[in-house]
């Protein structure tokens, strides 16, 4: 049986061209290692780290669990195929829920006061709470009349996951680069469904949702200090490849549940400053728990897909460097990155993309537009940065979570093992003190949070901070 390993692949370059390679003994054929036989999290190897993450199923109740990995099918059992309609409808449903818990959560964690106690001005605070309310109403919205969409197709809406926002709602501008980047690959999800789906009425249905997405995204690059609209085009993803970047919010439910497969998550950071603040010319470092056992380094390739390119920009994995110009004008926004096992270029064509992703894709945003006068509107003056890092949402899949027990949901420890749930609304109807600000469980390690400094080993890029002439 072939060594079931699943790790975590880091390449990256800090001078000229030094890479790490994987070991060639990972090629070879070795028993499975159960997992009480894999190194401890963090073990160092020749260019790879062990990590405790699983095949799907194998970790209970933990963040582990979740649509970043899912089992192939039992030899000998056939799946009927299903109605590409309704796992397109009961996919983006899963998504819109994921949407509507995450702002219920961060609207009754981050009052407008804690808000401002994280940094931000009175207006800002205002501004982003009344924005982050509209943007529940909407989701809730789309949640009903998919599931209506769904039960007049004679079909049960698929209600089988549960979230764990622990990683992303750690603070309110985690929060806010986090929910850059969930819509944004919510807009993603509904460009690339709109490719599958064969019945026009879905189609309309799904047609009249993306432009709302697409203009939640929009404000949200604003709070996040980028420009609004920083491309003439979004990049679409399929089912699997959105599932690499939100899946690790996902647990106690499968892809396979959905009728879908999920790419393996890809955690991306600046390889030199280890932050996920990137700026043209960053050189790219990656992680993962793909299986890359008959993979060698030097195979590898990155490759980034832009909105209005037609195939990805393509570079050695080693050697990973955000270009200064995509398609004729200067590198500004999102980019999708792909880790893959050679060097064929991947299409903004999902239909004809083809099949050598490893692993993500990863979201990054690269705010080189500076000029821009909306997103100076908020700036959160005491992070000294012109626009907000990355949210690494892949953090959550190759990180064992808690989840936070918020509104009535039970916490998940590291073991499955669940501690008492108790409703928030109620610890802040009982209270005006600060703590009653937080969920039970979770008060001193918010309270704790600050964000009046940059995380330690941060290497701020002269571009982005603020003063700093362009």
């Amino acid at each position: 049986m072939r060594a079931q390993f699943y790790a975590l692949f880091v390449t990256s370059l800090c001078g000229l061209s030094t890479s790490r390679s994987i070991s060639k003994r990972q090629q070879a054929a070795q028993p499975a290692p159960s997992s009480a036989e894999l190194p401890p999290p963090g073990t160092p190897g020749i260019g790879t780290t062990v990590v405790a993450t699983f095949n799907g199923g194998t970790m209970g109740n933990t963040a582990a669990q979740t649509m970043a990995a899912t089992p192939p099918p039992a030899a000998g059992q056939a799946q009927a195929p299903a109605d590409i309609n309704l796992v397109v409808l009961n996919f983006a449903l899963t998504l819109e829920n994921l949407e509507s818990q995450f702002y219920q959560d961060a609207l009754a964690l981050f009052p407008p006061q804690v808000m401002q106690q994280a940094g931000l001005s009175a207006f800002q605070a205002t501004a982003i709470t009344q924005q982050i309310q509209r943007q529940l109403i909407d989701e809730q919205s789309h949640v009903s009349t998919l599931q209506a969409a769904i039960q007049g197709a004679g079909a049960t809406p698929f209600a089988g996951c549960q979230y764990n926002f622990r990683s992303v709602l750690t603070d309110p501008v985690t929060f806010l680069s986090s929910a850059r980047s969930i819509e944004a690959a919510g807009v993603s999800a509904y460009i690339g469904g709109a490719s599958l789906i064969t019945n026009p009425a879905v189609l309309g249905a799904a047609a009249t949702i993306l432009p709302i997405e697409a203009r939640h995204s929009s404000i949200l690059n604003m709070f996040s200090g980028g420009s609004t609209s920083p491309q003439s085009y979004d990049i679409p993803l399929s089912p699997p490849q959105v599932l690499a970047v939100v899946g690790g919010l996902l647990q106690n439910c499968q892809a396979s549940d959905l009728g879908l497969t999920a790419n393996q998550p890809l955690s991306v950071i600046d390889g030199v400053s280890q932050s996920t603040l990137f700026t043209t010319g960053s050189i790219l470092q990656f992680q993962t728990s793909a299986q890359i056992q008959n993979l060698q380094a030097n195979t590898l390739s990155c490759q980034m897909l832009y909105g209005g390119t037609t195939n990805a920009i393509v570079m050695p994995a080693s050697s990973c460097i955000i270009p200064a110009q995509v398609a004729g004008g200067p590198t500004n926004g999102i980019a999708a990155v792909f880790l893959t096992s050679n060097a064929q270029p991947l299409s903004t064509n999902i239909a004809s993309q083809p099949q050598n992703v490893v692993a993500g894709p990863a979201l990054i945003f690269v705010d080189s537009n500076q000029q821009d006068v909306l997103p100076q509107l908020f700036t959160i003056n005491n992070l000294n940065l012109k626009s907000l890092p990355t949210a690494n949402l892949a953090a959550a899949a190759l990180t064992p979570q808690r989840a936070i027990g918020v509104n009535r949901r039970v916490e998940i420890s590291n073991d499955g093992a669940s501690a008492s749930s108790k409703s928030l609304e109620a610890d802040v109807g009982s209270s005006e003190t600060e703590s009653a600000m937080f969920p039970p469980g979770c008060n001193e390690e918010l309270k704790k949070m600050s964000w009046s400094a940059m995380p330690k080993g941060v290497i701020q890029s002269p571009s982005q901070v603020k003063g700093t002439k362009d």
